[in-house]
Formats: C-alpha cells, sequence, structure tokens
C-alpha cells in the first residue's frame, strides 16, 4: 500500500523524498516518505509503526483519545488554491468527500462564497477539510476527540484556569455530531476539542450534503473576534 501511494503520487507529478532510516526511527515506523500539497503543506505517509503498546498516562487525567482506526481526529487546512488540492486528496490520494459547505463572512449576496469540503479516509465523518482562503498560521484547525462529554467539560474547566483564548462556544455540529469548543493555539491555530463525534460504518449507505449551518446548536465563533 505505501508503494501504491508513493506511485501514485510520483505519477501525478508530485515530488515525494524518502526520510533517512534514523528520521523513520524517531517517528517509531519502518519507512518514511514526505511530499507538499499545493499550498505548501508537508505531509508524510509510513508503514510499519513501532510500539510498546503502553497505555496512556494523562498529565491532567484524561482517560483516553478517540484514535486508532480513526487516526488523530482531523486538520482543517488553508486552501486558496482550492482545485489543486481536492484533485491531489481526492483524485490521487482517494479521500471521499463527507460533507460541503459555501461561506460568506457577510451579508452581502454579492461576496463570492468560500468553498470548505470536509474529506474521509475511514470510518470517522472527516479526517480532513480544506477551506479557500489564506490562513497566517498555515491551519485553520485541528481536533482532538476524547471518549465522553464529561472530559470536553474539564478541558473547558482547565482553558478557563490557564486563561486560553476561547475561540468559539459548546455545540454540537450538523456534519459530525461533535460535541465541542475551540480555543486558539499559541501558534495562532485553532484546537477543537470533542466528543460523540459521528462514525460511518457503510460509505456506500451514506449521502453527501451540502450544510447551510456548521452547528444544530452553540459554536458562537464571534467570541474568537473579541
Amino acid at each position: 500500500a505505501l508503494a501504491d501511494t508513493v506511485d501514485k503520487l510520483k505519477r501525478a507529478g508530485v515530488g515525494v523524498e524518502e526520510a533517512t532510516a534514523k528520521e523513520a526511527a524517531d517517528r517509531c515506523v519502518h519507512r518514511l516518505y514526505r511530499f507538499a500539497d499545493p499550498v505548501g503543506n508537508q505531509h508524510e505517509v509510513y508503514w510499519g509503526v513501532i510500539s510498546d503498546f503502553s497505555r496512556l498516562v494523562s498529565p491532567v487525567g484524561v482517560s483516553s483519545f478517540v484514535t486508532g482506526a480513526q487516526g488523530l481526529g482531523h486538520v482543517v487546512l488553508p486552501a486558496p488554491n482550492f482545485d489543486a488540492m481536492i484533485e491531489l486528496f481526492r483524485d490521487t490520494l482517494g479521500f471521499g468527500l463527507s460533507d460541503l459547505m459555501n461561506i460568506r463572512f457577510s451579508d452581502d449576496p454579492n461576496e463570492p462564497a468560500k468553498r470548505l469540503w470536509f474529506m474521509h479516509c475511514n470510518s470517522r465523518h472527516h479526517s480532513l477539510g480544506f477551506f479557500e482562503m489564506d490562513h497566517p498560521a498555515g491551519c485553520v484547525h485541528c481536533m482532538f476527540e476524547v471518549e465522553n462529554i464529561d472530559e470536553v467539560g474539564r478541558a473547558e474547566d482547565r482553558r478557563i484556569a490557564h486563561g486560553v483564548k476561547l475561540s468559539a462556544t459548546l455545540g454540537r455540529h450538523a456534519n459530525d455530531h461533535m460535541v465541542s469548543f475551540y480555543m486558539q493555539s499559541p501558534g495562532g491555530f485553532d484546537i477543537e476539542y470533542g466528543a460523540e463525534g459521528r462514525a460511518i460504518d457503510n460509505w456506500d449507505d451514506y449521502s453527501v450534503f451540502e450544510s447551510t449551518v456548521p452547528s444544530f446548536w452553540g459554536h458562537d465563533f464571534s467570541v474568537g473576534q473579541s
């Protein structure tokens, strides 16, 4: 599978570099390749995870994160050259479209809508998102999922205690049903912290949709502008 992926990237004209044995060992994998997307984001593909299977011991008592077959969580990246990003990740790498939005930042109907697409590669509703805009941090947000809403609440308590800036209030998203809040990282991108995310067991029975609202309730992003 790794060789096939590298071959697909090369045939699509994407520059691929194999990491050294030391670099792969530092990532705890057997083989590792790197490539850049059309925006310049660096990505890595690998084979053969090396693990001692130690259990998570969180310094703040988090019980566990929802990862495993669903991966890290999700990342939303800026994609000013949107079509080229979709061509790479959908047409070359095989990510599927989960849902989409067309967003305007004002009430002006003449403002061009910016596309926001959410993509999947496993049972998680989306692992990757592309937003048709620039972002100074090079990342819009990344999401980490925990096992239950109580862990989300405890993280919100810690956010308040440490004075971390809130980017969006608690809410439930309309697409992946995640109950979450957003906070600003020191790097300038947001971190979404949530629970109860939607998993799709059979994508053949799933219908792609366009949502006109980000959430069923909550997620007031105006707090992040104050």
